[in-house]
């Protein structure tokens, strides 16, 4: 059996005082943390307009770029990159995606049609373990904890620490301190 350590804090009074100084304490992160950023946006403000210009300088040369690839296509035929020293440009070719036909046909649709005119063919049939069904079932008693082991399932419920502290009562209570 694991031994108690005696807390420091000995009366819910004592807590509730903590849970104070928390609040105090998350308070004074939150306040440099706006500082910090406020100096970011500043700086970002400051170097705005010259990132800007790069950043147009930068499409003006890809679309440059992309248009001698549209020109000499062919080139690109066999070897969809070309690579220099400084780099490498031309056509990627991206993985096959299957999409929807236009707006008139959503994924349901196609399951419907598809079911149709191919069985399931092109069906992905998925079938997973409910956890759901099964906690409900547990919790209402419907099914056994022996079950659950024949299944090679367990059903636990943890608990979880909390410390938060109440924002509107030291707000208050500073305050009434000013």
């Amino acid at each position: 059996m694991a031994k108690k350590v005696q807390p420091k804090l000995s009366t819910q009074e004592d807590v509730n005082q903590a849970l104070l100084k928390l609040g105090r304490i998350q308070a004074d992160q939150k306040s440099i943390e706006s500082d910090i950023n406020a100096d970011i946006q500043d700086i970002k403000g400051k170097y705005q307009t010259e990132i800007d210009k790069l950043r147009q300088s930068e499409e003006t040369l890809k679309k440059e770029i992309k248009k001698y690839c549209n020109y000499n296509k062919k080139e690109f035929e066999k070897k969809g990159i070309k690579k220099l020293l400084f780099g490498k440009f031309g056509f990627r070719t991206n993985p096959a995606k299957a999409a929807l036909l236009n707006n008139k046909w959503d994924w349901d649709k196609v399951e419907k049609r598809a079911r149709e005119l191919f069985k399931n063919k092109f069906l992905h049939i998925e079938v997973s373990f409910n956890k759901e069904l099964a906690i409900r079932l547990f919790e209402d008693e419907k099914l056994k904890e022996d079950d659950l082991t024949a299944m090679g399932v367990k059903i636990t419920k943890g608990k979880t620490f909390v410390c938060e502290p109440d924002w509107i009562e030291i707000k208050k209570l500073e305050g009434e301190k000013k």
